[in-house]
């Protein structure tokens, strides 16, 4: 008879907990977080594209279906494929940020997410503090988008921010916590 055990994720949930912790407390987050927009590639992973487009997905009729317009998309799929030829590699992921003014993510609803305690969301500080009330971001990793390279690459004049390494290593933590947490598959809740 098989058991019934728990997954347990494949990475030190105690060590990148306090991982995530440490770099979320970060003195001024969006000074660190962000790096210059002009190094690197036309695209990177951990971009933060303005691109107003619906959110597409697969209904439950096995439909294609939108909803949801989203003006702010985050890459993360990797820098690499976007130096690949497109016959080799013609796709990349992206999902939907919700814009959040400053008031807002100041809320108690949205203190797990600012403080990176939510593995299926994530926290981007603002992006650009020039306006009187700067906006937040919110990534959400379960609607990942497979987008073509060819667009992306169309929308790279319109990349609105760039994590620097402290971010990229921030946003790595927070993807792999998401895509292998415990999984949770015998919890009774």
């Amino acid at each position: 008879m098989a058991t019934t055990e728990r997954w347990p994720p494949v990475y030190d949930a105690e060590q990148l907990k306090e991982q995530i912790a440490g770099l979320g407390r970060e003195g001024n987050l969006a000074d660190a977080f962000y790096g210059p927009t002009n190094s690197g590639g036309a695209i990177c992973q951990g971009d933060l594209l303005q691109l107003t487009a619906p959110l597409p997905f697969i209904d439950e009729d096995a439909e294609a279906a939108v909803e949801n317009v989203h003006t702010h998309w985050l890459v993360i799929g990797n820098t690499c494929d976007f130096v690949r030829d497109d016959s080799e590699v013609r796709w990349s992921q992206i999902v939907p940020v919700v814009v959040v003014p400053d008031e807002a993510i100041r809320a108690e609803a949205f203190q797990a997410v600012r403080l990176f305690g939510t593995s299926r969301k994530f926290y981007l500080p603002p992006w650009d503090r020039s306006h009187r009330a700067p906006s937040h971001g919110i990534a959400d990793l379960q609607s990942v988008v497979c987008a073509d390279k060819r667009l992306l690459r169309r929308t790279a004049g319109r990349v609105v921010a760039r994590v620097s390494l402290y971010g990229w290593v921030l946003l790595q933590s927070c993807i792999v916590r998401f895509l292998a947490r415990d999984d949770g598959r015998f919890d009774d809740d």
